[in-house]
Protein backbone atom coordinates (compact mmCIF):
# COMPACT_ATOMS: atom_id res chain seq x y z
CA UNK A 1 0.00 0.00 0.00
CA UNK A 2 1.71 3.13 -1.09
CA UNK A 3 1.61 6.25 1.21
CA UNK A 4 -0.82 8.52 -0.02
CA UNK A 5 -3.68 5.52 0.22
CA UNK A 6 -2.28 4.72 3.41
CA UNK A 7 -2.99 9.02 4.35
CA UNK A 8 -6.29 8.91 2.73
CA UNK A 9 -7.27 5.64 4.58
CA UNK A 10 -6.17 7.34 7.80
CA UNK A 11 -7.56 11.08 6.81
CA UNK A 12 -11.02 9.35 6.02
CA UNK A 13 -12.20 8.60 9.63
CA UNK A 14 -11.09 12.11 11.44
CA UNK A 15 -12.76 13.88 8.25
CA UNK A 16 -15.73 11.82 9.17
CA UNK A 17 -15.99 13.24 12.41
CA UNK A 18 -15.39 16.89 11.48
CA UNK A 19 -18.19 16.57 9.23
CA UNK A 20 -19.99 15.06 12.32
CA UNK A 21 -19.20 17.47 14.84
CA UNK A 22 -19.91 20.48 12.38
CA UNK A 23 -23.32 18.82 12.04
CA UNK A 24 -23.97 18.48 15.18
CA UNK A 25 -23.32 21.59 16.62
CA UNK A 26 -25.47 23.35 13.41
CA UNK A 27 -28.00 21.17 15.15
CA UNK A 28 -27.29 22.59 18.61
CA UNK A 29 -27.51 25.94 17.31
CA UNK A 30 -30.82 25.85 15.17
CA UNK A 31 -32.40 24.42 18.19
CA UNK A 32 -30.94 27.12 20.86
CA UNK A 33 -32.18 29.57 18.26
CA UNK A 34 -35.68 28.56 18.07
CA UNK A 35 -36.31 26.74 21.70
CA UNK A 36 -36.25 29.36 25.06
CA UNK A 37 -34.07 26.97 26.98
CA UNK A 38 -35.13 27.18 31.18
CA UNK A 39 -32.97 24.33 31.78
CA UNK A 40 -30.61 21.88 30.08
CA UNK A 41 -33.23 18.90 30.51
CA UNK A 42 -35.60 20.44 28.21
CA UNK A 43 -32.99 20.35 25.75
CA UNK A 44 -31.70 16.65 26.72
CA UNK A 45 -32.05 14.26 23.74
CA UNK A 46 -30.23 11.35 25.44
CA UNK A 47 -32.01 10.12 28.41
CA UNK A 48 -29.24 11.35 30.84
CA UNK A 49 -29.01 10.26 34.10
CA UNK A 50 -31.88 11.99 36.75
CA UNK A 51 -32.83 11.76 40.52
CA UNK A 52 -35.29 13.12 42.86
CA UNK A 53 -34.13 16.09 45.03
CA UNK A 54 -35.91 16.21 48.42
CA UNK A 55 -38.32 19.66 48.10
CA UNK A 56 -36.96 21.15 51.24
CA UNK A 57 -33.73 21.32 49.99
CA UNK A 58 -34.52 22.46 46.81
CA UNK A 59 -33.16 25.96 47.11
CA UNK A 60 -29.94 24.05 49.17
CA UNK A 61 -28.69 22.39 46.25
CA UNK A 62 -25.93 22.55 44.19
CA UNK A 63 -27.34 23.98 40.61
CA UNK A 64 -24.86 23.71 37.07
CA UNK A 65 -25.47 27.42 35.91
CA UNK A 66 -25.02 28.06 31.79
CA UNK A 67 -24.68 32.16 30.75
CA UNK A 68 -26.76 32.73 27.73
CA UNK A 69 -24.53 35.77 25.93
CA UNK A 70 -24.78 37.22 22.68
CA UNK A 71 -22.24 37.87 19.93
CA UNK A 72 -21.58 38.95 16.34
CA UNK A 73 -20.93 35.02 15.02
CA UNK A 74 -18.07 36.24 12.73
CA UNK A 75 -15.22 35.96 15.03
CA UNK A 76 -13.60 33.27 17.48
CA UNK A 77 -14.25 29.48 18.01
CA UNK A 78 -17.81 28.27 16.27
CA UNK A 79 -18.59 31.22 14.25
CA UNK A 80 -21.89 31.07 15.81
CA UNK A 81 -24.38 33.70 17.47
CA UNK A 82 -25.13 30.50 19.75
CA UNK A 83 -21.70 29.55 21.32
CA UNK A 84 -22.71 29.78 24.60
CA UNK A 85 -24.59 26.99 23.47
CA UNK A 86 -21.28 24.46 22.86
CA UNK A 87 -21.27 21.59 24.70
CA UNK A 88 -24.91 21.95 25.78
CA UNK A 89 -26.92 20.40 26.98
CA UNK A 90 -24.27 17.28 27.31
CA UNK A 91 -21.74 19.08 29.45
CA UNK A 92 -24.69 20.33 31.81
CA UNK A 93 -25.82 17.31 32.69
CA UNK A 94 -22.80 14.83 32.91
CA UNK A 95 -21.33 17.52 35.66
CA UNK A 96 -24.63 17.69 37.68
CA UNK A 97 -24.39 13.94 37.31
CA UNK A 98 -20.92 13.22 38.02
CA UNK A 99 -21.08 15.57 41.53
CA UNK A 100 -24.25 13.70 42.44
CA UNK A 101 -22.54 10.21 42.15
CA UNK A 102 -18.83 10.70 43.11
CA UNK A 103 -20.18 13.01 46.23
CA UNK A 104 -21.64 13.83 49.07
CA UNK A 105 -23.10 16.90 47.19
CA UNK A 106 -26.74 17.31 46.96
CA UNK A 107 -27.10 18.26 43.47
CA UNK A 108 -29.89 19.49 40.96
CA UNK A 109 -30.27 16.98 38.26
CA UNK A 110 -31.46 19.80 35.34
CA UNK A 111 -28.94 23.06 35.61
CA UNK A 112 -30.17 26.09 34.43
CA UNK A 113 -29.63 28.36 31.55
CA UNK A 114 -30.00 31.77 32.56
CA UNK A 115 -29.78 35.50 30.94
CA UNK A 116 -27.45 37.87 33.33
CA UNK A 117 -30.11 40.90 32.11
CA UNK A 118 -33.22 38.82 32.51
CA UNK A 119 -34.52 39.93 36.63
CA UNK A 120 -33.48 43.53 35.66
CA UNK A 121 -35.16 43.60 32.13
CA UNK A 122 -38.33 42.35 34.15
CA UNK A 123 -37.68 44.65 36.37
CA UNK A 124 -37.87 47.43 33.97
CA UNK A 125 -40.72 46.07 32.15
CA UNK A 126 -42.62 45.91 35.61
CA UNK A 127 -41.82 49.92 36.44
CA UNK A 128 -42.84 53.15 34.38
CA UNK A 129 -40.66 55.06 36.36
CA UNK A 130 -37.24 52.84 35.43
CA UNK A 131 -38.75 52.92 31.69
CA UNK A 132 -38.52 56.90 31.88
CA UNK A 133 -35.04 56.39 33.15
CA UNK A 134 -34.33 54.68 30.23
CA UNK A 135 -35.87 56.69 27.66
CA UNK A 136 -34.29 59.73 28.53
CA UNK A 137 -31.15 57.93 28.82
CA UNK A 138 -31.84 56.85 24.86
CA UNK A 139 -33.05 60.39 24.13
CA UNK A 140 -29.46 61.98 25.03
CA UNK A 141 -27.38 59.07 23.45
CA UNK A 142 -29.28 59.81 19.96
CA UNK A 143 -28.33 63.27 20.57
CA UNK A 144 -24.36 62.40 20.80
CA UNK A 145 -25.32 60.56 17.84
CA UNK A 146 -26.72 63.20 16.20
CA UNK A 147 -24.24 65.68 16.98
CA UNK A 148 -21.27 63.99 15.72
CA UNK A 149 -22.95 63.45 12.16
CA UNK A 150 -23.09 67.32 11.78
CA UNK A 151 -21.14 68.54 8.87
CA UNK A 152 -19.54 70.94 10.78
CA UNK A 153 -15.73 70.31 10.47
CA UNK A 154 -14.34 73.16 12.78
CA UNK A 155 -11.42 71.72 15.03
CA UNK A 156 -13.16 73.06 17.85
CA UNK A 157 -16.15 71.29 17.28
CA UNK A 158 -15.00 68.38 16.93
CA UNK A 159 -13.60 68.67 20.41
CA UNK A 160 -17.64 68.49 21.49
CA UNK A 161 -18.54 65.55 18.91
CA UNK A 162 -15.41 63.84 21.23
CA UNK A 163 -16.65 64.46 24.01
CA UNK A 164 -20.61 62.95 23.03
CA UNK A 165 -19.11 59.87 22.14
CA UNK A 166 -17.38 59.93 25.17
CA UNK A 167 -20.74 60.12 27.11
CA UNK A 168 -22.49 57.54 24.62
CA UNK A 169 -19.71 54.80 25.21
CA UNK A 170 -19.86 55.67 29.01
CA UNK A 171 -23.75 55.95 29.29
CA UNK A 172 -24.24 52.58 27.51
CA UNK A 173 -21.48 51.08 29.42
CA UNK A 174 -23.19 51.98 32.62
CA UNK A 175 -26.45 50.65 31.75
CA UNK A 176 -25.42 47.39 30.38
CA UNK A 177 -23.28 46.86 33.95
CA UNK A 178 -26.52 48.00 36.12
CA UNK A 179 -28.83 45.65 34.04
CA UNK A 180 -25.95 42.50 34.40
CA UNK A 181 -25.94 43.34 38.35
CA UNK A 182 -22.93 45.41 38.67
CA UNK A 183 -24.10 48.24 40.37
CA UNK A 184 -21.02 49.74 41.43
CA UNK A 185 -18.83 49.77 38.62
CA UNK A 186 -22.17 50.89 36.45
CA UNK A 187 -21.86 54.14 39.37
CA UNK A 188 -17.83 54.26 38.73
CA UNK A 189 -18.45 54.90 35.06
CA UNK A 190 -20.71 57.23 35.86
CA UNK A 191 -18.61 59.40 37.48
CA UNK A 192 -16.55 60.18 34.05
CA UNK A 193 -19.54 61.06 32.63
CA UNK A 194 -20.62 63.94 35.43
CA UNK A 195 -16.98 64.85 34.85
CA UNK A 196 -16.94 65.20 30.93
CA UNK A 197 -20.66 66.84 31.64
CA UNK A 198 -19.02 69.34 34.01
CA UNK A 199 -16.22 70.19 31.35
CA UNK A 200 -18.84 70.33 28.16
CA UNK A 201 -21.16 72.38 30.19
CA UNK A 202 -18.22 74.88 30.95
CA UNK A 203 -17.27 74.99 26.93
CA UNK A 204 -20.87 76.29 26.08
CA UNK A 205 -20.69 78.98 27.85
CA UNK A 206 -16.75 80.36 27.32
CA UNK A 207 -16.56 78.58 23.41
CA UNK A 208 -12.81 79.94 23.59
CA UNK A 209 -11.59 77.43 26.11
CA UNK A 210 -12.49 74.66 23.99
CA UNK A 211 -9.55 76.08 21.79
CA UNK A 212 -7.08 76.59 24.88
CA UNK A 213 -8.10 73.00 26.66
CA UNK A 214 -7.64 71.40 22.96
CA UNK A 215 -4.23 72.67 22.56
CA UNK A 216 -2.94 73.23 26.30
CA UNK A 217 -0.11 70.69 27.29
CA UNK A 218 -0.54 68.41 30.85
CA UNK A 219 0.72 71.13 33.16
CA UNK A 220 -1.97 74.03 31.23
CA UNK A 221 -4.57 71.39 31.00
CA UNK A 222 -4.43 70.95 35.18
CA UNK A 223 -3.65 74.24 35.85
CA UNK A 224 -7.37 75.56 33.99
CA UNK A 225 -8.81 72.83 33.10
CA UNK A 226 -8.80 70.19 36.20
CA UNK A 227 -12.12 68.78 37.64
CA UNK A 228 -11.91 70.79 40.85
CA UNK A 229 -10.78 74.54 38.86
CA UNK A 230 -14.07 73.71 36.38
CA UNK A 231 -16.99 73.67 39.08
CA UNK A 232 -15.52 76.04 41.07
CA UNK A 233 -15.60 78.09 37.84
CA UNK A 234 -19.15 76.61 37.51
CA UNK A 235 -19.99 76.69 40.78
CA UNK A 236 -19.17 80.99 40.54
CA UNK A 237 -21.00 81.30 37.29
CA UNK A 238 -24.14 79.83 38.38
CA UNK A 239 -23.63 81.66 42.27
CA UNK A 240 -23.87 78.22 43.72
CA UNK A 241 -22.34 78.55 47.33
CA UNK A 242 -23.26 75.23 48.50
CA UNK A 243 -20.89 73.04 46.61
CA UNK A 244 -23.74 71.22 45.09
CA UNK A 245 -21.20 69.78 41.97
CA UNK A 246 -18.53 68.71 44.80
CA UNK A 247 -21.31 66.57 46.60
CA UNK A 248 -22.83 64.55 43.69
CA UNK A 249 -19.15 63.90 42.88
CA UNK A 250 -17.92 62.75 45.56
CA UNK A 251 -20.59 60.40 46.30
CA UNK A 252 -19.87 58.98 43.25
CA UNK A 253 -16.06 58.81 44.80
CA UNK A 254 -17.01 56.98 47.88
CA UNK A 255 -19.09 54.55 46.88
CA UNK A 256 -18.12 54.11 43.64
CA UNK A 257 -14.43 55.00 42.35
CA UNK A 258 -12.53 55.06 45.39
CA UNK A 259 -11.74 51.89 47.37
CA UNK A 260 -13.66 53.20 50.70
CA UNK A 261 -15.46 51.18 53.40
CA UNK A 262 -18.66 52.92 52.34
CA UNK A 263 -17.95 51.39 48.76
CA UNK A 264 -18.41 48.50 50.13
CA UNK A 265 -22.17 49.39 50.59
CA UNK A 266 -22.60 48.38 47.21
CA UNK A 267 -21.60 45.21 47.25
CA UNK A 268 -24.31 43.93 49.70
CA UNK A 269 -27.75 43.01 48.39
CA UNK A 270 -29.28 43.55 51.91
CA UNK A 271 -28.15 46.81 54.08
CA UNK A 272 -26.12 45.95 56.67
CA UNK A 273 -26.00 41.87 55.41
CA UNK A 274 -22.77 40.62 53.94
CA UNK A 275 -21.04 41.62 50.98
CA UNK A 276 -21.18 38.80 47.68
CA UNK A 277 -18.40 38.79 44.70
CA UNK A 278 -20.23 38.68 41.15
CA UNK A 279 -23.06 39.96 39.80
CA UNK A 280 -26.66 40.78 41.62
CA UNK A 281 -29.90 42.13 41.14
CA UNK A 282 -31.61 43.82 43.55
CA UNK A 283 -34.62 45.75 43.36
CA UNK A 284 -33.66 48.97 45.25
CA UNK A 285 -30.33 48.98 43.95
CA UNK A 286 -31.05 48.89 40.80
CA UNK A 287 -33.88 51.76 40.95
CA UNK A 288 -30.90 54.09 42.71
CA UNK A 289 -28.41 53.28 39.93
CA UNK A 290 -30.65 53.82 36.97
CA UNK A 291 -32.16 57.06 39.20
CA UNK A 292 -28.94 58.52 39.28
CA UNK A 293 -28.42 57.52 34.91
CA UNK A 294 -31.84 59.46 34.26
CA UNK A 295 -30.29 61.84 36.05
CA UNK A 296 -27.03 62.04 34.23
CA UNK A 297 -28.61 61.52 31.13
CA UNK A 298 -31.01 64.46 31.44
CA UNK A 299 -27.63 66.45 31.73
CA UNK A 300 -25.98 65.34 28.94
CA UNK A 301 -28.74 66.11 26.58
CA UNK A 302 -28.47 69.65 28.26
CA UNK A 303 -25.19 70.41 27.66
CA UNK A 304 -25.07 68.58 24.29
CA UNK A 305 -28.04 70.95 23.32
CA UNK A 306 -25.62 73.89 23.14
CA UNK A 307 -23.94 73.17 20.59
CA UNK A 308 -26.80 71.91 17.79
CA UNK A 309 -26.03 73.98 15.05
CA UNK A 310 -29.36 76.17 14.37
CA UNK A 311 -29.29 75.07 10.31
CA UNK A 312 -28.72 71.49 11.12
CA UNK A 313 -32.25 70.47 10.62
CA UNK A 314 -31.79 66.64 11.46
CA UNK A 315 -30.12 67.77 14.65
CA UNK A 316 -33.12 70.29 15.65
CA UNK A 317 -35.49 67.29 15.56
CA UNK A 318 -33.77 65.24 17.42
CA UNK A 319 -32.94 68.04 20.30
CA UNK A 320 -36.62 68.41 19.87
CA UNK A 321 -37.31 64.97 20.74
CA UNK A 322 -35.13 65.17 23.62
CA UNK A 323 -36.63 68.06 24.98
CA UNK A 324 -40.05 66.26 25.23
CA UNK A 325 -38.16 63.01 26.74
CA UNK A 326 -36.52 65.67 29.41
CA UNK A 327 -40.18 66.98 30.01
CA UNK A 328 -42.00 63.69 30.56
CA UNK A 329 -39.15 62.92 33.20
CA UNK A 330 -38.88 66.19 34.85
CA UNK A 331 -42.80 66.72 35.23
CA UNK A 332 -42.71 62.32 36.65
CA UNK A 333 -39.86 63.14 39.03
CA UNK A 334 -39.53 66.82 40.09
CA UNK A 335 -43.65 67.64 39.71
CA UNK A 336 -44.28 71.37 40.08
CA UNK A 337 -46.03 72.15 43.19
CA UNK A 338 -49.96 73.14 42.87
CA UNK A 339 -50.66 76.83 43.15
Amino acid sequence: MNKRRRLLMLAGPALLLVIAFVAFGDTISRRVGEIDFKTAREADENDSPTWPVNPAFKKDTFTFARIKYSVDGAHGYGKTEHRWAIDFPASDLDLSFRLQQMTSMKVDPDGRVLKITQKALELVVADKRLQLHLRVAEAAMDLAVTLRQSPNEDEDFKVIKLMGMRMFNALAASLKLALSGYSQNSALIMRDVLETIFLVDFFGHEHAAVTRWRLADRKGRMKEFSPIRIREALDARDGNIKRKRAEIYEMFSEFASHPTMQSAEMLRPVKGGNAVIGPFIEPTCLDAVLSELGRLAVQVGEVLGIFVPPDFSNGQSVLLRFARTKSDWLLEFYPRPAD
